[in-house]
């Protein structure tokens, strides 16, 4: 439908002759119930996080993820 000109009422249509804010009604502004938290929302430093390496399919821990690569590439669980 190429040729056949948008619904005005259903589509926008930049620079199109009918629409116009005068047909409309001002819109009401709905406040937010947001506020703000009171405790500070900061996040500590990746660095100071410590990395846990773990296998998710036989639960076990690793060190480091040098480790973790050779447990998985090691074969079945």
């Amino acid at each position: 439908m190429r040729d056949k000109t948008p619904d005005p009422l259903r589509y926008y249509v930049k620079d199109y002759p009918y629409y116009s804010t005068d047909y409309y009604p001002q819109l009401t502004i709905i406040p937010s119930r947001y506020t703000k938290p009171d405790y500070p929302t900061t996040v500590p430093p990746a660095s100071k996080v410590p990395r846990i390496f773990k296998c998710d399919l036989c639960d076990a821990v690793f060190n480091n993820e040098e480790e973790l690569s050779n447990h998985i590439s090691g074969g079945p669980h």
